[in-house]
């Protein structure tokens, strides 16, 4: 397994992979284009054979973009991140359903380990099981809230399918995650 920087000929191959696991269009080409050369949107993909088996994607952000990027339910987090400026936000990971339970999830979220002093990540609730879950808290991220119908509004203004639940709206919740070092815990 080789990780490496998202590059403009990773692309076709990413938007696939999303469309199996996401659901069609959840992620575009105009989207993926903000993580090439960046030095505030990180992509980095996982390969074997020069085939894509994962991927994920962060943005370095503060306090004020990462409240302003919930899509609903920003404020009840004001207190456990008020002032804090070097914030990564775990946009998606995602992994083929073949390459799955060999590690490859723990590896992306280890390379931008060291991109922040906080890591946030929402994580997809898919029915009564959460896929990244164990991976998460393997990681030391912490458990903060359950989000009812997150992507709800996204999804119908979007017009993108959800992988469980078809057309718009998608009514899945999001399970968010914290991961804070030591010296950012007040």
């Amino acid at each position: 397994m080789q990780i490496t920087c998202l590059k403009e000929n990773h692309i076709k191959e990413i938007i696939l992979l999303s469309d199996k696991i996401f659901g069609l269009n959840f992620l575009t080409t105009k989207c993926l284009y903000q993580y090439i050369n960046s030095h505030v949107h990180f992509g980095f993909v996982c390969t074997i054979d020069k085939n894509i088996i994962g991927y994920i994607l962060a943005d370095n952000i503060n306090y004020n973009l990462l409240k302003s990027s919930f899509l609903k339910d920003n404020e009840w987090f004001e207190t456990a991140l008020i002032g804090l400026n070097n914030i990564c936000l775990i946009k998606q990971i995602a992994v083929a359903e073949e390459s799955r339970k060999q590690g490859v999830a723990n590896l992306l979220i280890q390379k931008i380990g060291g991109l922040a002093e906080t890591h946030c990540c929402l994580a997809w609730k898919r029915g009564q099981s959460t896929p990244l879950k164990n991976v998460l808290l393997r990681n030391n991220f912490k458990f903060q809230k359950t989000i009812q119908e997150y992507w709800k509004n996204d999804s119908q203004m979007r017009k993108y399918n959800c992988s469980t639940c078809g057309k718009p709206p998608c009514l899945c919740r999001a399970e968010v995650y914290f991961k804070k070092k030591a010296s950012t815990i007040s």
